[in-house]
């Protein structure tokens, strides 16, 4: 992190302090995005011994994702992580534990679907409020699951600026970040977010979105998709377009999803 000073200095009654210092004022929206992220990661923390330990993890993440990431995220990326971040908080407003529910959480980590919980998967997808009615499926593996049951929750999301009831991608991942109850599910939260591509940037708040339908469908029997256990020999990458229209069938209740929690 070249544009920032990092600095370890005993204070009174043997308390250690770090100061960051900004070196280059055009960097000015990263530093203070990094200094409010660590606030935040730093609300929980029981003593100095752990307050030390959370800034140096956050300060190496912060590090290592400057050095990796030059370009914001694509509209479709705001969009998509702001499903998956949605999804998350409903997790936890179904009382799981928030460590359990941000661990459940694999859409950052590239696995075959966006979260696994118990015997359950759950893929995300979201499509903007003027799209057509279909969705992408990536890879011959998204839609196939070892587990018991595979979910495909979609949600329909439109850009609503001066929508009091609208939230930003930032808004919805502070609110995420305020319902996670220790400093180890805050710890990971922030992991995985890096690994996502995101920092919280003054650009991320626009633009502001409503979700305006949610839909679950349970994959089982003749639920049309292209899965790796039935291609030929040779056929790989597979990705193609799902027409939500053919599916209605295998709508279901959403409390589906969360009965294995």
């Amino acid at each position: 992190m070249t544009t920032t000073v990092i600095d370890l200095r005993s204070g009174e009654h043997e308390q250690q302090r770090i100061i960051l210092s900004l070196q280059k004022q055009v960097d000015r929206d990263i530093f203070e995005a990094l200094c409010n992220a660590l606030i935040i990661s730093l609300k929980n923390a029981t003593d100095s011994v752990s307050a030390l330990a959370i800034s140096l993890s956050h300060l190496r993440r912060w590090k290592a994702f400057l050095a990796g990431h030059s370009q914001q995220l694509s509209a479709e990326e705001v969009r998509g992580l702001f499903a998956e971040i949605t999804f998350l908080s409903e997790l936890l407003d179904q009382d799981i534990f928030s460590d359990n529910a941000v661990d459940s959480w694999l859409g950052a980590e590239r696995s075959h679907q966006d979260f696994i919980f118990g015997n359950t998967s759950v893929e995300i997808k979201s499509i903007s409020g003027t799209e057509r009615s279909t969705v992408r499926i990536s890879s011959e593996d998204q839609l196939e699951s070892i587990n018991e049951f595979l979910f495909l929750r979609i949600y329909r999301i439109s850009a609503l600026t001066e929508s009091g009831a609208a939230r930003s991608l930032n808004e919805i991942i502070s609110m995420t970040n305020l319902k996670l109850k220790n400093a180890e599910s805050i710890d990971a939260f922030d992991r995985k977010l890096a690994a996502c591509g995101y920092i919280p940037l003054p650009q991320y708040d626009l633009p502001r979105f409503m979700i305006s339908e949610v839909n679950t469908y349970k994959i089982e029997g003749d639920f049309p998709r292209l899965i790796r256990s039935e291609l030929p020999a040779g056929v790989t990458n597979i990705s193609y377009d799902l027409q939500l229209e053919n599916i209605a069938s295998y709508k279901c209740d959403e409390q589906l999803i969360f009965k294995d929690i």
